[in-house]
């Protein structure tokens, strides 16, 4: 199941832009977007624990930053615009 999918049945309005595994451990970077310009990570923390109980991993959230730094919206999102 896609962190997409499962942000989807928990009901966030957020945007998954790609997830990452690291390479020497089992901790994968699910990179988002939401309709808010801060940090808010902390409202979709059951995500990264559903994520990371499917992949027997841990998770971990980062809001994506648009070129200029700020945090991306989704109202401004556009793939070539958002940097994870």
């Amino acid at each position: 199941m896609s962190a997409q999918n499962i942000s989807d049945k928990l009901g966030h309005f957020i945007r998954i832009t790609s997830v990452k595994k690291e390479a020497s451990k089992k901790k994968y970077i699910i990179y988002y977007i939401s309709e808010w310009e801060f940090d808010d990570r902390i409202r979709f923390l059951d995500l990264a624990d559903a994520f990371g109980y499917t992949m027997n991993a841990k998770a971990q959230l980062r809001h994506a930053k648009a070129p200029d730094g700020s945090y991306a919206v989704i109202s401004g999102h556009s793939r070539r615009e958002v940097f994870a």
